[in-house]
């Protein structure tokens, strides 16, 4: 009898292709993170119903890797040296747009001269008239221009 239409317990290649997808990345991905197959199930059922889509990507990617390991990490290597390659360049040329120049200043935004002594000068009369303002409002006569109005209206 073929081994691939034997029915049983086998611990062959076969029987691993035998098993569903689901049952697959299921084992696959608790084995290879050490969490209960559980809460990979919980996991999946969670994404499936709030996030369809990104939870049948995140699915397949899955079903991809747990699949075909070594082909799925030499595709994740590959992208991230891709990645990498790619930020080397963005910041050679960043780099390279500025260094060198001996007015390299020209390329930056101007910053006004902010004189100390004016903030200074600037944040106390904001102090002035934020107390002013915290007097009044506790004052007896900001009820009784309130209570007024409120009477106006009425």
């Amino acid at each position: 009898m073929n081994r691939h239409y034997c029915r049983g317990r086998h611990r062959g290649r076969w029987a691993r292709r035998r098993r569903g997808p689901i049952k697959r990345v299921v084992r696959g991905l608790a084995d290879a993170f050490g969490i209960p197959r559980g809460m990979v199930i919980a996991g999946f059922v969670l994404g499936f119903i709030f996030m369809p889509l990104p939870a049948v990507l995140v699915f397949l990617a899955a079903l991809y890797w747990v699949d075909n390991p070594e082909r799925a990490r030499r595709h994740v290597d590959s992208a991230f040296d891709a990645l990498r390659r790619t930020g080397d360049r963005l910041r050679r040329s960043a780099a390279g747009s500025g260094a060198g120049r001996a007015d390299r200043g020209a390329h930056e935004p101007s910053r006004p001269h902010v004189d100390p002594a004016s903030l200074a000068r600037r944040f106390e009369r904001a102090e002035r008239r934020t107390r002013a303002i915290e007097e009044f409002v506790a004052s007896e006569e900001f009820r009784l221009n309130r209570e007024f109005r409120r009477m106006e209206r009425e």
